[in-house]
């Protein structure tokens, strides 16, 4: 757990270090877009709460109440610590919903069940599930087993979700966040922010087949270390404004 694939005790260190100065554009700009999500719903779930390292008090102080769901104790620790002061009630749960794919829905079902008023907003967890997973098979089968499940699961209440569409050490020309009206994927969206001309490997995280393809996406570049950026994907249901972001294609 302390070195888990998708975050652990290196993500933690990478916060304490990055959060405030690199991350911060990034940082800025989720909030923003967090902004223009005006769920009506008074209760939100946080998948993959990692710390809330991401996530605005002003965001969150919108809600009466916020279940965090990571399956790393010390992400849930830091998460309820850093937002104890801002007047909501805190819930942490520990469950893992997705390290099995392709067998069951039946526990993250089961979450929703419990809390059928709730909003659903998965805070960067897509793009990291794909790690649980022993090969590509696996992979595979993981992302095509939730691409035909999350439809059935979420509809009748409002969801968002902000993941890793790509990764890789590149220099990038361009870190302004927009908007497209319809998903982007591989040389295209990454040239929005890169040169033509940039060396090194990408890595698709395969979170873009989650969602609808017609639907107003955001993308952000995410410059977790000075080697490294991930490009960010996020689409909310219902539709938020993205003013701010004017593009365009």
């Amino acid at each position: 757990m302390a070195f888990d694939p998708t975050g652990g005790l290196i993500y933690h260190w990478r916060a304490a270090r990055f959060a405030k100065t690199l991350w911060n554009p990034f940082r800025a700009a989720l909030e923003t877009w967090l902004s223009n999500w005006t769920p009506p719903e008074r209760k939100l779930i946080v998948v993959g709460a990692g710390g809330g390292y991401m996530l605005p008090p002003a965001f969150l102080s919108r809600f009466d109440a916020v279940l965090a769901v990571d399956i790393d104790p010390v992400a849930r620790l830091i998460f309820r610590r850093r937002f104890r002061s801002i007047g909501i009630s805190i819930q942490c749960d520990g469950r893992d919903y997705f390290r099995f794919p392709g067998t069951s829905a039946a526990p993250f079902q089961d979450l929703l069940r419990r809390e059928p008023v709730a909003a659903v907003l998965f805070s960067n967890i897509w793009g990291q599930v794909g790690f649980l997973a022993e090969n590509d098979i696996e992979r595979d089968a993981m992302f095509r087993f939730w691409e035909q499940e999350l439809p059935r699961l979420l509809a009748g209440r409002s969801w968002a979700s902000y993941h890793d569409r790509y990764s890789g050490p590149g220099e990038t020309a361009e870190d302004r966040p927009f908007v497209s009206g319809r998903r982007l994927a591989g040389e295209a969206l990454i040239l929005r922010f890169c040169n033509a001309g940039t060396a090194g490997v990408w890595t698709d995280h395969l979170a873009g087949r989650l969602f609808p393809e017609a639907a107003t996406y955001a993308y952000f570049l995410w410059r977790l270390t000075p080697r490294s950026v991930h490009i960010i994907e996020g689409v909310n249901r219902p539709c938020a404004r993205h003013d701010i972001f004017r593009e365009t294609l």
